[in-house]
């Protein structure tokens, strides 16, 4: 799970409009995006590089320099509010002594990328350095692992994944990014949810789920991470709580006898705290966070001014401590309602030991893994949408309807505006679904075939 940011002298930057020229020399897209409602929809018939654009921009804003030199457009520039620009052009390498252009190994042509940005700086990727080195690694193909592992992964992938088995000079110091730039990427946070989402394709990922064991299976469910990454930010809450609670009981008497206590509130004001605490109590025991009930049944209204002041301390004491618990409950709260509301009569609920915890019709127990495909998309991009991403981000999702039922589909872009609205970030959707788009017609924006 991505740990929330660091607060920052710089607030973060919104993307107004995205530009990217010359996609394989052919096609010029033009994307503003629907700021107000946070969400823009692509839409565009096959071929017309959908999936392309929106890796494209995870890959600037990244700093993923291998991944823009794979496939060939002239410049992609990025519009910010405010009046900042990013973009970054493919430069042809120049021309070798016969006055023909590089090619690499597989006899593509060889360029480099320039970035422009406000500090006028320009940044190299070697494309024919890398191609040598991937040669020189033995056990890897061109394109991945070889057969003889069972499965494919893309050379982002493993660079990514096993960035200490493997070396390249751009993973080594071959292309130094300026520190303006990487400052300007950092304001811009950007979380790209690709089509592939439904299992792990990283030893990173693998590692958090498996630790160093290796899996049984080439093929690791993501739901299985995501499950781990809640029982990670539930135990972060379990000790924010118990931080909170040490501190505070630790100067409860010294506040309580030894300082000046606050003015004391009305009775029925107090008397109303105090419920107010147990409901936020009753609403974590529900969810599963909580178990730690404590009444607070007291009537203060026969109260002396002195125990009513008294009293409003240990109140408020409470409020700090259940405090640690806001985010995430308000998150797993919206979660576990749409989740179970698509499921039913099957239902997802908190374990504090597993995480996530799926129940079939009947009340037996099923294993996450055993969901259905439609199911566990609808489980990791929740998730993921609400946990792993932090506010001010763009977040890029690729084919939203995959293997969702149409009533889902419906239902999908009311449930991503509630949650773009709850964590503040943007998100652009490639879609093919007229299902997603329903009666928002207003969010689309068409990518189209040139006009010949």
């Amino acid at each position: 799970m991505r740990k929330p940011p660091q607060p920052e002298a710089s607030p973060p930057l919104r993307i107004e409009r995205i530009r990217l020229d010359g996609l394989f020399g052919h096609y010029h897209h033009d994307i503003p995006l629907m700021l107000a409602d946070r969400v823009t929809l692509l839409h565009g018939p096959n071929g017309v590089g959908k999936t392309l654009t929106l890796s494209r921009i995870a890959a600037l804003l990244e700093g993923d320099y291998e991944a823009l030199c794979d496939v060939p457009f002239e410049r992609l520039e990025l519009a910010y509010v405010g009046g900042e620009r990013l973009a970054v052009e493919q430069v042809p390498w120049p021309e070798g002594e016969d006055g023909e252009p590089w090619l690499d190994e597989d006899g593509d042509a060889v360029f480099y990328l320039r970035l422009m940005t406000p500090m006028g700086k320009a940044l190299y990727c070697p494309q024919r350095w890398r191609s040598r080195a991937w040669q020189q690694t033995g056990v890897l193909s061109h394109e991945g692992i070889t057969e003889q592992r069972g499965y494919t992964l893309s050379r982002q992938h493993l660079i990514a994944g096993w960035p200490s088995e493997l070396s390249t000079p751009l993973y080594n110091g071959a292309v130094q990014e300026p520190v303006e730039l990487t400052q300007l990427r950092a304001r811009t946070p950007v979380h790209f949810v690709p089509a592939s989402r439904l299992y792990l394709s990283t030893k990173a990922e693998i590692e958090a789920v498996y630790g160093y064991r290796t899996p049984d299976e080439p093929l690791v469910p993501r739901v299985l991470l995501v499950a781990r990454e809640l029982v990670e930010a539930v135990n972060d809450a379990d000790s924010d709580y118990a931080a909170r609670s040490l501190a505070l009981d630790a100067t409860l008497s010294r506040r309580i006898f030894s300082s000046p206590l606050p003015e004391p509130q009305p009775a029925e004001a107090l008397a109303n705290a105090a419920a107010d605490v147990q409901r936020r109590q009753q609403r974590l025991r529900q969810l599963g966070l909580f178990d730690k009930l404590e009444p607070l049944e007291v009537d203060p209204i026969d109260f002396s001014d002195e125990r009513r002041a008294m009293f409003s301390v240990v109140v408020d004491d409470w409020r700090q401590k259940l405090a640690a618990f806001d985010a995430l409950a308000e998150r797993l709260e919206l979660l576990l309602e749409v989740l179970n509301r698509k499921l039913h009569p099957k239902r997802v609920t908190l374990d504090r030991e597993a995480g996530y915890r799926a129940w079939d019709h009947t009340g037996a127990a099923l294993d996450l893994e055993h969901l259905s495909s439609g199911e566990q998309h609808e489980l990791v991009l929740l998730h993921t949408l609400l946990f792993d991403t932090p506010a001010g981000s763009l977040v890029l999702i690729d084919e939203p309807e995959l293997s969702l039922h149409v009533r889902w589909q419906s239902d999908f872009l009311p449930d991503l505006l509630r949650i773009t609205a709850m964590v503040r970030f943007d998100a652009v959707l490639a879609t093919h679904s007229p299902y997603i788009v329903g009666d928002r017609d207003d969010l689309m924006v068409a990518l189209r075939h040139p006009v010949p």
